[in-house]
């Protein structure tokens, strides 16, 4: 038995006062409940694509997560859409090293944060491909150690909040798709382009791993066999400007 019930059981046999038992129970129980949390989350609460342009996805990487505990904790995160948006968009996101496919709720892979420690920078990724929709959605991300999943802590992100048009030029630069996607060895991409334009291929952590030429014919084999498995942003560039891009999935 522990030291509260007894302390609760000599109270109530001393004490008529069932009131005062009551309150001072309730005290307790908060108590309880702000030692438990052990984390706290940092961030932006929405999230928007470059320039307003809903033909690229939204994301974003600048959550910061913190063990506010005397103890090392392993952290995962649960993914709860609270808006979904438009019929052809989905939320995907990022965590424990790993990134997730729109259909995972919580995280396979933890981050070990110790005493004090924040997560780093890239972290944490949520994503949102609006596929050109001006739709808005909003998504909860619940943070917590492996082994208390009641010790939780949580932010909510709106993502295209304010999106309200397409950028010109999307008919005469676009990215159609990739296939396969996801791809292994190779993938060919489809596109549209009125002269010589750049696809850029970045990793989640932003950085490039493939800059290719892209000719007239609208369409090019790319090997992806030298890329890591993961998720990727393929940018189109032209004149040193994003007019559109796509993820692509390595296996």
């Amino acid at each position: 038995m522990s030291y509260k019930l007894m302390f609760f059981i000599i109270f109530a046999k001393n004490n008529t006062d069932m009131k005062n038992l009551i309150l001072l129970c309730l005290f307790f129980f908060q108590i309880n409940i702000v030692l438990a949390q052990s984390l706290t989350v940092t961030g932006n609460n929405t999230a928007n694509p470059q320039g307003n342009d809903p033909c690229l996805p939204s994301g974003t990487s600048t959550i910061t997560v913190k063990n506010i505990s005397s103890n090392t904790l392993n952290v995962l995160c649960e993914k709860v859409v609270l808006q979904p948006g438009p019929s052809g968009t989905w939320n995907y996101f990022c965590w424990g090293g790993n990134c997730y496919p729109s259909t995972t709720i919580v995280s396979t892979d933890y981050t070990t944060l110790a005493p004090g420690e924040g997560s780093p920078p890239a972290e944490f990724g949520g994503y949102f491909e609006a596929n050109c929709s001006t739709g808005v959605s909003v998504v909860q991300y619940n943070f917590y150690p492996d082994n208390d999943p009641t010790d939780i802590t949580s932010i909510t992100i709106t993502f295209n909040d304010g999106v309200t048009s397409i950028s010109e030029g999307k008919a005469d630069y676009s990215i159609k798709g990739f296939f396969p996607n996801p791809a292994q060895d190779y993938t060919t991409i489809n596109y549209n382009i009125k002269d010589n334009s750049n696809l850029v291929v970045f990793d989640i952590l932003g950085n490039e791993v493939k800059n290719i030429l892209l000719p007239n014919s609208n369409v090019k084999e790319i090997y992806v066999g030298d890329l890591k498995q993961g998720i990727y942003f393929a940018n189109l560039m032209s004149n040193e400007k994003v007019i559109d891009v796509k993820k692509l999935i390595v296996k």
